[in-house]
């Protein structure tokens, strides 16, 4: 089939797409040589507008394809495939465009909202992407998706889906977030040239203590001073060793042992609901971007805590940070306990988190007889990892429990 025998399925020409491609060659003959430059501005956003209404009639011809199997008759094995082959796409690109076709097609608000323009393909593609393996979630909260979707520019909308993805695996009760950091890994080699490689992945709120304590360390260099100043990666490789050396820079004192990290999350996300208005969810780590809920709930465990009364526009009222952990108490656990409870585990108390054994919401009290101090491999185990801390004759150990017990807030 060439390009000029496209059929309609009524056994004639298509005269659309043949117009279309009659005002696309007209398009590319303009002489724009004496164009303003507001009359170019204006002609490529309008382009670029046309472009994502052909990409959903695209991504609609497509989904109308893989409903029938119709590849299948290029003895092709799957749509993408089909897709990678025939058309100037990549495999990847392929892969992408049958995924939004079939949300597009089977999900009726959202086909509904591509077609008449008011989301574009960005917006599908990303709903296409976080709906993957949610699909019995996305089905209940797809309209509250589509109306953000509707009121928000991609980019903005993307942080809004991926926050609805990590609320949704926390409702599914998965295991994605203790995955990830299962994941977290650091390699460092020496290399022939005398050089050592560092090369690695951390979890997301590991990653963000990581980059706040360099910055706590990093300083700009003078541009007057004796030596070019240096790169931010070279700042960064200085500011590792100057901590590794017990040196700051700063009248020899070193950053403080745990490095401060800000977390922003609502009353619902904290407590295992979905709001209402999925555009002021929040569980964000500054710096990191949206992270699970689980992981929130961990970090309350032991933390600040800093009320804020906010429309969706302005803080009406901040209050003044209050510790979950009270200093004496504090003191009493770390004396008692010494370090990790862990019967397996001798992490000192430097590198532990308070933890409470019985969650607040089961009755569990801020009291020292309800809480412990766990290093933070056995405390992410204990909320992301879905497991729960049992006393044996040696000290704690940790077992695996029902997803629930740990969804809730410590």
């Amino acid at each position: 089939m060439d390009a000029t025998t496209y059929s309609d399925g009524t056994g004639g020409s298509d005269r659309v797409l043949a117009g279309l491609r009659t005002a696309i060659g007209a398009v590319a003959g303009e002489d724009r040589s004496g164009w303003s430059g507001g009359a170019r501005v204006d002609r490529a956003v309008e382009l670029a507008r046309w472009k994502d209404r052909l990409e959903a009639e695209l991504l609609r011809a497509i989904g109308d394809a893989d409903r029938d199997a119709a590849w299948q008759a290029d003895g092709t094995l799957s749509a993408t495939s089909w897709l990678a082959h025939e058309a100037p796409v990549s495999k990847p690109d392929a892969a992408r465009l049958v995924r939004s076709a079939r949300l597009a097609r089977d999900c009726d608000r959202t086909g509904k909202v591509l077609a008449v323009g008011d989301v574009s393909v960005a917006h599908v593609d990303e709903l296409a992407r976080v709906a993957r393996n949610r699909e019995e979630l996305f089905a209940e909260h797809e309209d509250a998706l589509v109306d953000a979707a509707s009121n928000l520019d991609p980019r903005r909308f993307s942080v809004v889906a991926r926050r609805w993805a990590l609320l949704a695996d926390d409702q599914l009760a998965t295991r994605d977030p203790y995955q990830r950091f299962q994941r977290r890994s650091l390699h460092v080699s020496p290399t022939f040239g005398g050089m050592v490689a560092i090369d690695g992945m951390l979890d997301s709120e590991g990653g963000a203590r990581v980059l706040a304590t360099l910055r706590s360390v990093d300083r700009p260099d003078s541009a007057d001073g004796d030596l070019p100043p240096r790169s931010l990666g070279q700042r960064m490789a200085d500011a590792l060793i100057a901590i590794c050396d017990g040196r700051t820079g700063q009248a020899g004192r070193l950053p403080p042992a745990r490095a401060a990290i800000a977390v922003t999350t609502d009353a619902d996300t904290l407590t295992g609901s979905f709001p209402a208005d999925l555009t002021r969810a929040r569980c964000d780590i500054e710096g990191a971007g949206p992270v699970a809920p689980t992981t929130i709930r961990r970090l309350a465990c032991d933390a600040a805590l800093t009320r804020m009364v906010m429309t969706p526009s302005q803080v009406l009222d901040v209050g003044k940070p209050t510790r979950v952990i009270p200093d004496h108490l504090r003191r009493a656990v770390t004396a008692r306990d010494g370090g990790c409870v862990c019967a397996s585990c001798d992490a000192p108390a430097a590198w532990c988190d308070v933890h409470h054994v019985v969650p607040r919401h089961r009755g569990g009290s801020t009291a020292e007889d309800n809480l412990v101090l766990l290093c933070r491999r056995h405390h992410v185990a204990t909320h992301e990892g879905g497991r729960r801390l049992a006393r044996r004759p040696d000290g704690w150990t940790t077992q695996p429990a029902e997803r629930d017990d740990s969804r809730a807030p410590p």
